[in-house]
């Protein structure tokens, strides 16, 4: 596949995706060309799996991932984050797509709990000309006093958000969950001192 320059727009050509038309540059790679893979994941659908180690026992990241007060203070840009029904939390974060600012209202509700080890995320969020629905599987497995917390989601965008492409979003919502994460494993450890 030819390359596209650099700040160009150019047009998906595998079928039926459509015109990248918001920061071809997100795509380019070092050469300043857009790279047949990226072009591939282009679009408002993200797939994640990622693997992330707690020094603590399964029961105490279970909990700490079901307090509203710690997820909140795990999320950049969290305004709140309230319990509103059983297993239901709703919250408001301001978060940048592209150089825009925007205020989102963000849903989650867990399902198929098996306290300790397991649940599925449903997230919805809204606001500024922009949606992701989305889920998460969680599941926590324990040994030696450390859990392994592993995470499998998939999430659709649309609107504003559609417009930067699958590559783009991806790489930004693996960089929020890592830093989410990596909050919590500090929060965690820092529950664990005497």
């Amino acid at each position: 596949m030819r390359g596209v320059r650099k700040g160009a727009p150019c047009r998906v050509a595998s079928g039926g995706n459509r015109l990248v038309r918001l920061a071809p540059h997100l795509f380019a790679g070092d050469n300043g060309r857009v790279s047949a893979s990226a072009l591939g994941r282009a679009g408002g659908r993200v797939k994640l799996r990622e693997t992330y180690t707690f020094a603590a026992p399964v029961e105490r990241v279970w909990d700490l991932l079901l307090d509203p007060d710690a997820v909140a203070g795990c999320i950049r840009g969290a305004r709140s984050v309230a319990l509103v029904g059983e297993d239901e939390y709703r919250g408001e974060v301001t978060a940048h797509v592209g150089p825009f600012p925007v205020t989102l209202n963000v849903r989650v509700t867990l399902r198929d709990k098996v306290p300790p080890g397991s649940c599925t995320l449903a997230i919805s969020v809204e606001g500024a000309g922009c949606w992701v629905e989305g889920s998460a599987r969680l599941r926590l497995d324990g040994a030696d006093g450390q859990t392994t917390l592993h995470v499998e989601g998939e999430a659709e965008a649309g609107g504003l958000l559609a417009g930067f492409g699958g590559a783009a979003a991806g790489d930004a919502a693996s960089r929020l969950l890592r830093d989410f994460f990596t909050c919590l494993q500090a929060r965690c450890q820092g529950a664990g001192q005497p």
